[in-house]
């Protein structure tokens, strides 16, 4: 009896070679959510792997720092006279990382942004 065509790519997936786990997926009605949970595991190592090698400046940068919040304000261009006024909350001070030395000028707005550290969790 022939084989039925390797489905997938590259050519075949691991179920085609085995019809033991292929048999096995098909009695796991869950089985494609846990992959993709393992995956998604898998990628979340990864990232924080990612942000720990990062220089806490270019965390900053990137409004990613995972203790911190972020927050952004903005106004008219060249006529915004809050533009040093926090957002509300305390402990807000200007993100001088980000933008060019906590602030951006675009066409019709400007930016300011602004960083604080994240409240502990309740106990």
């Amino acid at each position: 009896m022939s084989r039925p065509p390797k489905t997938g790519w590259p050519p075949g997936l691991l179920q085609d070679d085995c019809k033991a786990l292929s048999e096995w997926f098909a009695s796991q009605p869950d089985a494609r959510r846990r992959v993709r949970e393992a995956l998604a595991e898998m990628a979340r190592v990864e990232y924080r792997a990612k942000l720990a090698a990062m220089p806490i400046e270019k965390l900053h940068e990137l409004r990613l720092h995972p203790d911190f919040e972020y927050a952004t304000t903005e106004g008219q261009r060249k006529a915004w006279y809050d533009s040093d006024v926090p957002p509300e909350g305390d402990g807000w001070v200007r993100n001088i990382h980000a933008g060019r030395d906590g602030w951006e000028r675009f066409d019709y707005t400007e930016e300011s942004y602004w960083m604080r550290p994240r409240p502990a969790p309740p106990a």
